[in-house]
């Protein structure tokens, strides 16, 4: 999954990481997770990184940090007519 977040001000503090160890369980496996932030100030916002500026690990989820990329369109999903062809032609 890639997701771009809008400011965490926004968010309760607990939402991300209550959203990653939900991601875990439905999933039942441990996440790789990729933070890219825009400034440190960001990403220690997230609560995703500790007081060094490095990624935490739980039980549910590891993050690793990265620096942001320039020029790199976020790829995600595809139009809704498609996500709903798909829907039907899935076994139920």
């Amino acid at each position: 999954m890639i997701a771009r977040l809008g400011p965490p001000t926004w968010a309760h503090r607990h939402a991300l990481m209550t959203m990653l160890e939900a991601l875990a369980l439905w999933f039942q496996t441990r996440l790789p997770v990729v933070l890219c932030a825009a400034s440190e100030e960001v990403a220690s916002s997230t609560g995703l990184v500790d007081g060094l500026g490095l990624g935490v690990s739980t039980l549910h989820f590891d993050v690793v940090r990265s620096e942001p990329r320039r020029g790199k369109r976020l790829r995600g999903v595809r139009g809704i007519s498609e996500l709903r062809r798909d829907a039907r032609r899935s076994p139920s």
